[in-house]
């Protein structure tokens, strides 16, 4: 039962989180060609903090299911090459969205069009978007495809992820 919850916990935190950012996104797509009003900023940056109180319970809930599953399977539940290469992409993830709190979004404020943005900044936000949205896919295409469980080796799982990334990026830019 207490697994149970903690899975709970888990999805409803990427459930919230994910649906804050296609918000988030959706919103600056559809206003890149205009100066971004006070509105709008101040809603993104909201959304950005609360996608990290989520991200935030996604290490904690994700970290009590791998406690969980070592007490249930021991040492056999650590060998699952997903499991860490699952580790791996929200690692990125986790640091692909400090970069973007940190460095992608001060850039934003009021009055800015994203679509006149000089180049190298443009590109900088669409790469960090990229990324995002690719590392939030294929991490929980991870949480659900049970069927890699100790079946699929790290750097395949790994490519997997490098192709996504690559393909989000491209579309974005």
């Amino acid at each position: 039962m207490l697994k149970a919850i903690w899975v709970y916990g888990h999805l409803l935190c990427f459930a919230l989180a994910f649906g804050l950012i296609v918000r988030s996104d959706w919103r600056l797509l559809r206003e890149r060609h205009q100066r971004l009003s006070v509105d709008t900023i101040r809603q993104i940056n909201e959304l950005a903090h609360l996608v990290s109180l989520c991200l935030v319970g996604l290490w904690v809930s994700g970290i009590a299911l791998l406690v969980i599953g070592y007490g249930d399977d021991g040492m056999h539940y650590l060998m699952n090459e997903k499991l860490w290469a699952k580790g791996v992409v929200v690692l990125a993830m986790t640091l692909n969205g400090w970069a973007l709190h940190k460095l992608g979004l001060p850039r934003l404020h009021a009055g800015v069009c994203i679509a006149r943005l000089p180049a190298r900044q443009k590109v900088g936000l669409l790469v960090l978007g990229g990324v995002s949205a690719a590392s939030w896919m294929y991490a929980s295409f991870l949480g659900v495809a049970r069927v890699l469980n100790h079946n699929a080796a790290m750097a395949s799982v790994l490519a997997g992820s490098v192709a996504a990334i690559s393909l989000c990026v491209m579309v974005s830019l």
